[in-house]
């Protein structure tokens, strides 16, 4: 059985950690089930709409560019992240930890040795955007009406005409109606107290699946 490309744009780590977990419970599940498997960009980051809407529009150019990747301060809520200062994306998982902690002396060490991997993604993110098969994004962060049009606008740019729909998955009512910006987008609310639970997610996954039968029939 062959499954939806489900690809993350990110918000946070969020979506790719629900879809493993997703995928554990699936008995026929397997690399060879999806067209596009394994990690993509934005999988293990915190990227915000605006952030991606520019990288979509630069086919992703600009990331991860030496001397502008900086270790949070100490001082910083999140020290455990890393931010390319180019992008703007916060990248979560990629350098060594020290005490839960990244600092620069460590980014600087390893910087050559993740360009390598973090290149490897995003011609692979360009893949999936090329690709001719039906692509699933799913975006998980809160955004406004004017941010769900223009990232529609850099998808439709980038995918050129080829299929795909776009979930944006948030915690709340996303105070815009998504029919009315493309018949492409979806919107799914998580709840708040359980977001990271499988059972929130695991709607969010089995709806793809559904409407993937049903836009994949033949007319």
């Amino acid at each position: 059985m062959r499954y939806p490309d489900i690809v993350s744009l990110g918000g946070n780590c969020q979506v790719k950690e629900a879809f493993l977990k997703w995928q554990k419970t699936l008995p026929d599940f397997s690399r060879d089930s999806l067209h596009h498997p394994g990690n993509h960009l934005f999988d293990w980051t915190i990227t915000g709409p605006w952030e991606l809407i520019k990288l979509l529009k630069n086919d992703f150019s600009g990331i991860f560019e030496k001397g502008s990747i900086v270790a949070k301060d100490e001082t910083d809520g999140r020290m455990n992240f890393v931010k390319d200062t180019g992008s703007g994306i916060l990248f979560h998982h990629l350098f060594t930890r020290n005490n839960d902690w990244t600092d620069q002396a460590t980014v600087d060490a390893e910087f050559d040795d993740r360009a390598v991997k973090v290149a490897y993604l995003v011609e692979k993110m360009r893949a999936v955007m090329n690709s001719e098969h039906l692509i699933n994004f799913i975006y998980r962060g809160d955004i406004e009406a004017v941010g769900a049009e223009h990232m529609i606008a850099a998808l439709d740019y980038r995918r050129a005409g080829r299929p795909y729909t776009l979930t944006n998955v948030t915690y709340g009512e996303p105070g815009y109606d998504p029919a009315a910006i493309s018949d492409k987008l979806r919107t799914s609310i998580l709840p708040a107290d359980n977001s990271w639970h499988l059972d929130s997610w695991s709607p969010v996954f089995e709806s793809i699946c559904r409407e993937n039968e049903s836009l994949l029939k033949p007319a």
